[in-house]
């Protein structure tokens, strides 16, 4: 049976989607104008592209155990998607500044170092289905304060990340692709999604073992909906 992996936790140098919203056309070809109507299809996810640094010791042998488990995409990952242009804490209603806390006595880990600071979850402020392409949050922090292009998760135990392509107001917005998975008012909004990816196998390539460090880690992946890793995926 096909298995869902851990997160690799290894820092990408870049990334881009390879592929979108898809379109299909009407069910009439062309208007008297010549003009053909396209409208937006359900269909479609996420493919990425990442690209990692060098790598060498104990870093790159955590890479490569990942790489390998993922059995050229018979596997599927959880990742966690960083997004680099994240809203700025004031949208976020994060009145902290600097990326990390001391406690409230002033003590810090045994380790050192402080708490992170994260931007804070927002509560779904109506069910909805499966498949639906508008959802509701509710008026708290930023529950009220996404724009277009911004990028948002659910949980607990959902995987699928999505992107804002409307604001219709009150908290309520379109986003793309369809979701996942049903959400209740038991769930929670957050800016820190995690989705399912499987390895492409038609273009890659193992990254090269020069003698210093590794190089050339460049991996794609597709997305595999939520619905499709509780059916076929085990832990």
């Amino acid at each position: 049976m096909p298995r869902l992996t851990p997160f690799v936790d290894v820092p990408v140098v870049s990334q881009r989607p390879l592929a979108g919203p898809e379109a299909v056309n009407g069910s009439q070809n062309t208007s008297i104008g010549n003009f053909t109507q396209s409208v937006a299809s359900p269909f479609g996810g996420w493919v990425w592209e990442f690209v990692f640094p060098p790598m060498e010791g104990e870093e790159y042998r955590h890479f490569r155990g990942w790489l390998f488990a993922q059995q050229k995409g018979a596997n599927a990952t959880r990742w966690q998607m960083v997004d680099r242009d994240l809203m700025p804490r004031s949208r976020a209603g994060v009145a902290a500044e600097g990326g990390n806390m001391p406690w409230s006595n002033g003590m810090r880990w045994s380790n050192g170092m402080r708490w992170g600071l994260t931007y804070p979850n927002v509560a779904v402020a109506a069910a909805t289905a499966k498949d639906a392409t508008i959802i509701n949050l509710a008026d708290t922090f930023w529950g009220h304060g996404l724009k277009w292009g911004d990028r948002i998760g659910f949980f607990p135990l959902h995987l699928g990340l999505y992107q804002v392509t409307e604001e219709l107001g009150s908290g309520q917005y379109r986003i793309w692709p369809p979701l996942r998975k049903a959400i209740s008012t038991d769930d929670f909004a957050t800016l820190y999604p995690t989705l399912a990816l499987r390895l492409m196998m038609q273009d890659f390539e193992y990254p090269t073992e020069e003698q210093v460090h590794t190089t050339g880690a460049t991996v794609r992946m597709i997305e595999v909906p939520d619905y499709y890793v509780r059916q076929y995926f085990t832990d």
